[in-house]
């Protein structure tokens, strides 16, 4: 989802990150899975980081 966003495009051409604004991530795992909410955390910002750097 995140590379989508940084390098996906509309059928028109244009940027998916040209039109969407906001990504919610609820808590990934953190339900049934059983991860912490720290450690999905930490994997959301490392995710962050390797895709935003």
């Amino acid at each position: 989802m995140l590379r989508l966003w940084r390098d996906g495009a509309l059928p028109d051409g244009r940027p998916v990150r040209d039109d969407v604004r906001r990504i919610a991530l609820p808590g990934l795992g953190t339900g049934v899975g059983g991860l912490s909410p720290v450690v999905c955390a930490q994997q959301v910002g490392a995710a962050l980081d390797d895709v935003l750097s």
